[in-house]
């Protein structure tokens, strides 16, 4: 502040411009700061190019890692001319065509009480051991505890998730009947016996033994039986536990619906497993793409305005074009295929003035679906392009036993030079502000010395104008 209000009365007493002169001195030495300034944000402006130009480049190697997949040129899909199943396949099905026919579907086996309870918390006697006997697996056993009546037995019940039943309570409008359903379907998982021991009331309700009992009127009867999924494919007999029937043949899973018909008129439905392109077609093409948004984010960062001449923020950068270089060489890859060998064989040429990429989608259509195998070897394994283009990326994304990734290092060395700028805008601002106290001082003994010698001055005029005065009148 006092600084301030010296150099604001500088010269008002010697009548010299010392505050415009003190002004200028300032502007003059912050030309140092501004160049350490204009520095400084272009290391900034570089570093953020760079993180751009990194974006694209992750993204062009994400693309690359999709097309190395091996199963994008195995893909296929099925086809049913049914609605009584639906087909999934995966790249281990080969492609053909099938006869299917599902006469029956795989159903859950469900048993209920012979007799209804009068109301929801109507006593079944007191705790008690409970053991499910099934078809084809282990026998589960439920410990009750404590007062039972059907809506804590049916909780109970519920609460064990591997007991192999559910139980729910129907009110057949005489009363609460409980239903057991097994927990999958099929003849496996059918119950074949239910024991219980340490409480009468609850084994005259549930008892069970294959449908029989000794009182078949108040025991567990069966309402609905297990059945077994069946079909037929090309001629030859199936059974399934379930209605998803799955590497019946090979990769493919179906999944039932209804029958197409009966054992005596199966009405066979037809399936169709084909080489489907869409996987390899779409990765294919999201590869050209991020090549060309990276060709895109290159040309911004780099270009040149001949017009207003102002260059980009990394016009002539030797890295960056490297990098565009690095990136190029991979399309030039030669493959193993007998038929396509090249990319512009499936439809991919270069642009020979932006350098983008051009995609033929039908000629690209066209070599899939008849050199599949070609265009596969092109892309995928240790010398296709995909590799190629992920170690290339690789390279710059990551670090390694020589070293750093290039992005890192380039992150490494703005930051350093950022960092350098700033101490050194922080020293040079010092100086500044030592240089102008020196001047302030230099300019304050100025002012007060030529404000001295004009009232030296003044004083004499006055006695020479005196004494004249003086002599003229005497």
């Amino acid at each position: 502040m006092a600084t301030s209000s010296v150099s604001s009365n500088l010269g008002v007493g010697s009548g010299l411009p010392l505050t415009k002169l003190l002004e200028d001195l300032r502007k003059a030495e912050n030309k140092s700061l501004e160049r350490i300034q204009v520095q400084q944000q272009t290391q900034e402006a570089r570093l953020s190019a760079y993180s751009q130009l990194k974006g694209a480049v992750e993204t062009m190697r994400s693309s690359a890692k999709t097309l190395a997949s091996g199963d994008l040129f195995n893909a296929t899909k099925a086809t049913s001319s049914s609605e009584a199943f639906t087909a999934s396949s995966t790249n281990k099905a080969i492609a053909g065509d099938y006869s299917v026919a599902v006469t029956s579907l795989a159903q859950a086996q469900t048993l209920y009480t012979g007799s209804a309870f009068s109301a929801r918390d109507t006593a079944v006697g007191s705790g008690g051991k409970v053991t499910f006997s099934f078809a084809g697996k282990e026998s589960t056993t439920l410990e009750l505890q404590g007062e039972l009546t059907p809506e804590k037995l049916v909780q109970a019940i519920n609460a064990k998730e591997d007991l192999g039943v559910k139980a729910s309570l129907l009110n057949d409008g005489n009363g609460f009947r409980l239903l057991l359903t097994s927990s999958e379907t099929g003849t496996q998982a059918a119950v074949t016996a239910i024991q219980v021991e340490g409480n009468a009331a609850l084994g005259q309700a549930i008892g069970y033994n294959d449908g029989t009992g000794a009182d078949p009127a108040t025991q567990l009867q069966v309402g609905t039986a297990a059945a077994d999924a069946k079909l037929n494919i090309n001629g030859i007999d199936i059974t399934s536990q379930n209605n998803t029937v799955k590497d019946v043949i090979d990769g493919v899973t179906l999944n039932l619906k209804s029958t197409t018909g009966d054992s005596t008129d199966p009405k066979p439905a037809s399936l169709s497993i084909a080489r489907d392109n869409t996987l390899a077609s779409t990765a294919i093409q999201n590869f050209v793409n991020t090549y060309n948004n990276l060709q895109k984010t290159i040309t911004n960062l780099t270009a040149f305005d001949v017009e207003a001449e102002t260059e980009s923020v990394l016009t002539g950068d030797y890295t960056t074009r490297q990098i565009q270089t690095s990136m190029r060489q991979p399309l030039n890859t030669i493959g193993s295929g007998e038929t396509i060998r090249s990319l512009s064989q499936i439809g991919i040429t270069t642009d020979p003035v932006s350098g983008d990429l051009k995609l033929d989608t039908d000629k690209l259509s066209k070599a899939l679906s008849n050199h599949g195998a070609d265009v596969a070897a092109l892309f995928q394994g240790e010398d296709g392009i995909a590799a190629k283009v992920e170690n290339t990326t690789k390279q710059m994304l990551e670090d390694s036993s020589a070293g750093s990734g290039l992005f890192k290092n380039l992150e490494e060395n703005i930051n350093r030079n950022i960092k350098s700028l700033k101490k050194q805008y922080e020293a040079a601002s010092l100086r500044l502000e030592d240089q102008m106290a020196v001047y302030t001082a230099q300019f304050t003994a100025l002012d007060a010395a030529v404000t001295k010698m004009s009232s030296v001055s003044t004083y004499l005029t006055e006695q020479l104008a005196q004494l004249k005065k003086n002599t003229q009148s005497s």
